[in-house]
């Protein structure tokens, strides 16, 4: 048994001591270790993911960790909670109300929606050498005017600059890929 990937020879003597003690059921399962009972029962954790999931109180754009633990105490779902236990839950559950994808889409009309399934018919084609299929993607930048001279970098202290809110340019970069490399040879 001892050869077995994983278990050690103290791992197995522990494993025959409980058996010894206890029969196969011990054997095979751990005894209840000492701790600190969990913050939140089931139920309680349910129902807090259940308000973040709701839409937010009036007047605010969305949940924070602070505003969903004073509603869950004041609504009494839980009779008192941390916001470090309400967002390690929230970790568990991936979730992250604070966050937001927005997706700008214009006007549905009959030509966005036949311009629409005309693209995506391209992304339904197999992929190959002959027709590759590039996405591409832009984003707006602003980049910043230098102001003042800068600071001389020194130990212990990287170069300071000034730098203006005024926009010196707006370039937008764009990035182009391929759903799966494709390699392209002049023929």
């Amino acid at each position: 048994m001892g050869a077995n990937p994983g278990l050690s020879a103290k791992a197995v003597w522990q494993i025959g001591k409980r058996y010894i003690e206890g029969g196969l059921e011990r054997a095979l399962l751990d005894a209840s270790r000492p701790g600190k009972a969990p913050g939140l029962d089931w139920q309680q954790q349910q129902r807090i993911v259940a308000v973040v999931c709701s839409p937010p109180p009036e007047g605010r754009a969305r949940w924070t960790v602070r505003l969903l633990t004073e509603e869950v105490i004041k609504r009494k779902l839980v009779p008192r909670v941390g916001r470090e236990t309400v967002r390690v839950l929230l970790e568990s559950h991936e979730l992250k109300p604070w966050r937001e994808k927005m997706w700008c889409v214009g006007k549905l009309d009959e030509e966005y929606i036949f311009k629409m399934e005309d693209v995506l018919k391209i992304y339904e084609k197999p992929l190959s050498e002959s027709e590759p299929v590039v996405c591409v993607d832009g984003k707006p930048a602003v980049l910043q005017e230098d102001m003042g001279p800068s600071i001389p970098m020194r130990p212990g202290r990287w170069r300071d600059g000034t730098m203006s809110t005024g926009a010196a340019a707006r370039p937008t970069p764009f990035a182009a890929l391929s759903p799966r490399p494709v390699s392209i040879s002049p023929k």
